[in-house]
Order: structure tokens, then sequence, then C-alpha cells
């Protein structure tokens, strides 16, 4: 309605954090997930290290140690996507299990192979939840070669996971690929944690090393999300979001005129049909949902 205003660069949308992390009488205001994530592994990191379960010798810490667990909860996030329509565990396994290539599925012999002596013993060990896994390989039609009907189970329902050529052209498997192969450093699960009284914990996959490394890094840390400004006090809210000279600003910017009108006119219009083809189309894809 009031377009040159966005078209001069003059309409901005205030950025106020998303978290308020405080110990003691410090307190500290973070941005966003990825802010948080990042200042939890510095707190943890300063007296966690990895070692691999049952060699002392090989240790992982500092800096090195933080950009590997950046990476796995990177590849954790993306396993959480491709979930809604197959196993991410499955997904987990041939992104980080060394061997595993895409021209596999040319060739049935080694696909079965593959399948048979590191993907299925890798599940059945590393994640027992989902045992017994069973799997099928036959010819694709579609594409030549071959592709592989794995079922595994989650929370006692059967899974089936269909790996194809398809599947194996996406850019989210692609992504899955390339953040796994940066975790070679950690091995193969399980992985073992030391803390500075060198304690030990055990962390039997990727997952749960996330979790426990997080974990660590929020004990006696309270931690506010703000689900509005409104549980903001008016000198909290000064300080974060108002004061200019520590405020963060959005430009609100309209680079493609017609997609803009498309989108609101979808989501905002007086038309029901449209927003709900919207919604029934993009629904397995929506993330960061605030409910």
């Amino acid at each position: 309605q009031m377009q040159p205003i966005i078209e001069r660069g003059y309409l901005y949308i205030a950025q106020p954090p998303l978290f308020r992390v405080k110990k003691g009488k410090i307190e500290r205001y973070i941005k966003d997930e990825a802010a948080l994530e990042d200042y939890l592994l510095e707190l943890a990191l300063k007296d966690l290290k990895l070692t691999r379960s049952g060699n002392g010798k090989s240790t992982l810490a500092g800096e090195r140690f933080k950009s590997v667990l950046k990476r796995t909860i990177e590849l954790q996030k993306l396993l959480g996507v491709l979930a809604r329509r197959r196993d991410a565990r499955v997904i987990e396994g041939l992104a980080i299990i060394p061997g595993f290539k895409k021209d596999l599925l040319r060739s049935k012999k080694g696909l079965v192979d593959f399948l048979q002596k590191s993907l299925k013993p890798y599940l059945e060990k590393v994640h027992p939840d989902c045992a017994p896994v069973t799997f099928a390989v036959e010819p694709d039609a579609e594409h030549g070669g071959f592709q592989a009907r794995l079922e595994t189970k989650r929370e006692g329902a059967t899974v089936e996971t269909l790996l194809h050529a398809d599947f194996f052209s996406t850019p989210e498997f692609d992504e899955a690929i390339r953040l796994g192969g940066t975790l070679n450093v950690l091995g193969l699960p399980p992985y073992a944690l030391r803390n500075g009284d060198e304690q030990e914990e055990i962390a039997g996959n990727l997952r749960e090393l996330m979790v426990k490394v997080l974990a660590h890094g929020r004990k006696g840390q309270y931690i506010q999300r703000y689900k509005g400004l409104g549980e903001m006090n008016p000198d909290q809210l000064w300080k974060t979001t108002m004061d200019p000279t520590q405020r963060t600003q959005l430009q609100v910017r309209m680079d493609d005129l017609l997609e803009a009108e498309s989108a609101f006119t979808v989501l905002m219009g007086d038309e029901v049909e449209p927003r709900r083809e919207y919604i029934q189309q993009h629904a397995l894809d929506a993330r960061n949902l605030d409910i």
C-alpha cells in the first residue's frame, strides 16, 4: 500500500533478541538459535574434550572440536527435515559411513554388499531401536540401475525408506553427504566425552553427542526465550531493541514486485482455497514453527 517507502529503503524491522541468558548477576542477550548454540558450545568446551571410545590417546578439543560439533548440529537439523518422508537414521548412515558412493545404484551386488555389510550393521549397533533392519534391492525401471527399499522401526512403527536416483540427486542429500564427510575426524560412534575432572560419558551416536555437549553448556544457565516484546521490561526493550547505539535492524526490500504481490495475495487474501493448497503443498517443508 505504501510502496515508495520500501522502494527508497526507508522501512526497517527492529530485531529484538530471542534469548536472555543469565548466570548469577551476569546476563547476556542472544539474537537467535544459532548464536545460542555457539555460546553454549563455547561454555561446554572450556572443559570438555572428546576421545574415541577405547582409545584415550586420540583427543579432540578446543576450536577444532567446536568446528566439528557445529557441523554435527547442521547435519542433525538437516536430518530432521529429511525425516518427514524417510528414516533420517538411514541417511545419517549413508552420510558418515566410509565407502558410500552414489554409483552403488549401478551395481546390484555392490549395493547389496554395502547395505548388508555396512549400513545394516551400523544402524543396528548405533540405533538399536530401529532394528530389525530389512531391505530389498530391485531394478529401477525409470532411471536404470537399481534401487533399495529399507524397513526400520521408529517408536514401534515400520518406516520405509526408498533409496533411488531421484533422492540421491536432491540438494538436501548432497548437503548431508558433504557434512557427513567433514565428520571423518570423529570416526564412527560410540564417542567418549571427558570433562575437566576426567569423568567419562559415552555418546552412542551423533545426536547423543550433540545433546550431551549442549546440555553441559546449559549447566547453571537460566535461559529465557522471548515469545514477544511484551515479555520485556521497558529498560530491556530499550537496551536490546530501541537504543540507536545498540540495536540491530533489518531493511525491508522488495526485489520482485510480482512475486511479493502473489505471496501476499495467497497468504493474506480473501480466497481460502489457494491458501489451503499452499499449506498442503508445503506442510512437510515448514521449519521453525513457534506454536
